[in-house]
């Protein structure tokens, strides 16, 4: 699992404020872990859930799969950028869309049709074959001494 700070960290990289270069303050940190929370409780209201885990502290463990954290970050440094004087560029904004439309892609559940009970058992429809919908109520086949053979 990664921690809130390696997706804050990583989303200053992506503007251009890598850790070898800046080293942000406590305060600037716990600003971006209040971005961050922020973020992910906007995207639970709008459905998009992947288990990041609000609150806690930024050394905690996040909760996110790893096929969630690049867009999560790109997010976050989108979102960012601005505090710091900082022009998001083309590509990170590219990356940004891409990874939310990716969340919310694999968020979507495609619900089951049902068809009606008028329709036809062998065009889709498995519900109820109980029904024969259609279908002629044929006679039993006679095997002999041991009884009738039921299709």
């Amino acid at each position: 699992m990664t921690t809130k700070l390696a997706i804050i960290e990583q989303a200053l990289g992506e503007i251009g404020l890598a850790a070898y270069v800046f080293d942000p303050s406590p305060e600037q940190l716990q600003a971006a872990l209040v971005r961050l929370d922020r973020l992910a409780a906007q995207w639970d209201g709008i459905g998009i859930r992947k288990g990041y885990s609000l609150g806690g502290d930024i050394s905690d463990e996040s909760g996110l799969p790893d096929t969630a954290i690049d867009a999560f970050a790109c997010l976050l440094a989108v979102a960012l950028a601005p505090s710091y004087g900082k022009q998001v560029s083309p590509e990170l904004k590219i990356s940004a869309r891409d990874g939310k439309n990716a969340l919310m892609v694999t968020n979507n559940v495609i619900p089951r049709m049902v068809l009606p009970n008028t329709m036809p058992i062998g065009v889709g429809n498995r519900q109820d074959v109980r029904q024969r919908a259609y279908f002629q109520e044929c006679d039993p086949l006679t095997t002999g001494v041991d009884g009738d053979l039921t299709l």
